[in-house]
């Protein structure tokens, strides 16, 4: 299967996993309905670098539509002027993934496991009980990544034999 297909699958499949809808795709990008009614735009960058003018265009198109939310899938590489103007970008959620991460669907691995965000009264009885002495998974973990968990936020993972331990997300 040509990567290109591929990757598309896994980005259909993740929007899946994550409860959002597509309800356009092209072949440059998707556009994607979120449970919330907002909407979030997939853009595939087929340049070999993902660089400042290719993501002032993107930025400029989500603004144009009122949107806040975009995947950028790059196709090798990020110059580090697009990461600087990513971290300093508040007001959007900008999401990167490369075409290799996304060459397969990670959750259909078979050493995945579900991992499960608390609800804000799970998490809040979670830590009355525990603190937030628990163990860590990082934002950049490809799981955390996937399902787009943000810092904070508290995995329950189910391992085998129904085995159940927790994560926090934490950025470090």
């Amino acid at each position: 299967m040509n990567k290109n297909i591929r990757v598309k699958k896994t980005i259909s499949e993740m929007m899946i996993d994550r409860g959002h809808l597509i309800i356009d795709r092209h072949d440059d990008y998707f556009l994607v309905k979120k449970t919330d009614d907002s909407e979030i735009v997939v853009f595939f960058s087929f340049f070999e670098k993902l660089n400042t003018s290719i993501l002032k265009e993107y930025i400029k198109e989500i603004e144009k539509n009122k949107i806040n939310h975009m995947i950028i899938i790059y196709k090798d590489k990020v110059t580090s002027s697009v990461n600087k103007i990513i971290n300093n970008i508040f007001h959007l959620n900008i999401e990167l993934f490369s075409f290799s991460e996304l060459l397969f669907n990670i959750t259909k691995h078979r050493l995945y496991r579900p991992h499960i965000l608390l609800k804000s009264a799970e998490k809040n009885n979670f830590i009355k009980k525990y603190s937030k002495q628990i163990p860590k998974i990082l934002l950049n973990d490809p799981i955390v990544k996937y399902f787009n968990f943000n810092s904070g936020d508290i995995l329950k993972i189910i391992r085998r034999k129904n085995f159940i331990s927790y994560r926090i997300v934490v950025n470090e």
